[in-house]
């Protein structure tokens, strides 16, 4: 459950199965919502806001189930781990995945513990 979150159905679609990446001039495919998209480099990019969760969700499945994350993606979901530390309802979230799941994301208990994942 650490990588599921709920998204609007167009976001995610548009989504697929591209990377993320930071997507320059800002275009806004999706009215207010501020995601990016980027059909040439095939990149997208999430609001600043759960950029982290994002990073810390990737690292979870990375340590737990050997998802592969190349060098590139990794450092910048390492940026973004670090610009959007978890918050209280991160924690939140946690604690209740836990009471269903049996295991918590130890990226957002321990922040810290991103620096020795090794791609």
């Amino acid at each position: 459950m650490h990588n599921l979150y709920p998204a609007q159905a167009d976001i995610n679609k548009a989504r697929g199965s591209q990377a993320y990446g930071m997507v320059q001039g800002e275009p806004r495919r999706f009215g207010r919502c501020d995601f990016e998209v980027d059909l040439q480099k095939r990149h997208v990019e999430p609001q600043p806001a759960v950029r982290g969760n994002i990073a810390r969700a990737m690292f979870y499945m990375h340590a737990t189930y050997k998802l592969k994350l190349f060098s590139r993606q990794a450092v910048l979901l390492k940026q973004w781990h670090r610009q959007d530390p978890p918050d209280r309802e991160e924690l939140r979230r946690n604690q209740i995945i836990e009471q269903i799941q049996g295991r918590r994301n130890p990226f957002i208990d321990h922040p810290g513990q991103v620096e020795s994942l090794q791609f």
